[in-house]
């Protein structure tokens, strides 16, 4: 009797193991709807093809941005993912591990090219970017799943040469941007991301994404100067701070 309790516990966990191994080796397109529901509502996972291991995804994560096309590989089992994103406007690639408690991201290289900027500055702003790519480098991204807290983010963007244009006293006017740089760290465990100029050394703004699922936007009276407005304050005081909830349209 005990032999036959042990082998029917070796057939249930036989059996559990050819389950998993079937639901892994499946089509990702049989996913596909169930993953949407787990998506925010105004994501729209378009396509998705391949399987776990090697796949390719269509995203939108907004009406104002095309869609994005991610494509992930993995050519070893001990080794991570490589993984590449595909845009009109915007590019990149690096690698990720995901397990139960955590996911790692890098993103080894990458660029931004002003105008996907532009789609997301609201059109009453009147502010245009223009000029040469964003390059992004070096950013590393580390999330728990179970304490649901950043524990790593680091990352570079620089922008070496562009042009903002805007209004100025109710005159079209234009800044010329000269290798800046963007630093993203943690914060208190928040994602913040400083703006600097190279030549000065001078942080020209900051973002910071609150608690409260809202983004903090700090303006530094040496931005307002390089967009040609005078600022009667003192310089390593904030100029204004504003409050925006973080939302996708």
């Amino acid at each position: 009797m005990k032999r036959y309790k042990v082998n029917a516990s070796l057939a249930s966990l036989l059996g559990f193991v050819t389950l998993l191994v079937v639901l892994f080796c499946l089509p990702l397109t049989i996913w596909q709807s169930l993953l949407q529901q787990a998506l925010p509502s105004n994501w729209g996972l378009q396509t998705l093809s391949g399987h776990w291991w090697r796949g390719q995804a269509v995203v939108q994560l907004s009406n104002q941005l095309s869609s994005a096309s991610l494509s992930w590989s993995k050519s070893h089992l001990l080794e991570p993912f490589e993984w590449s994103l595909a845009h009109p406007d915007a590019s990149a690639s690096g690698r990720f591990t995901v397990s139960f408690s955590q996911s790692t991201i890098w993103l080894d290289q990458g660029y931004i090219r002003p105008k996907l900027i532009n789609r997301l500055i609201p059109a009453k702003q009147n502010v245009v970017l223009a000029g040469e790519d964003i390059q992004l480098e070096q950013w590393q991204l580390n999330y728990d799943w179970q304490s649901q807290q950043w524990r790593q983010l680091m990352g570079q963007a620089h922008w070496s040469n562009g042009l903002i244009k805007h209004r100025l006293n109710g005159y079209s006017t234009q800044t010329h941007v000269d290798h800046w740089y963007a630093e993203v760290t943690l914060e208190a465990d928040r994602p913040q991301l400083v703006l600097n100029e190279r030549l000065t050394q001078q942080p020209l703004l900051e973002l910071m994404l609150r608690p409260d699922l809202e983004l903090e936007l700090t303006v530094m009276p040496s931005m307002l100067e390089a967009l040609g407005q005078r600022w009667p304050g003192k310089p390593q005081y904030p100029a204004f701070v504003m409050v925006q909830p973080l939302a996708w349209d």
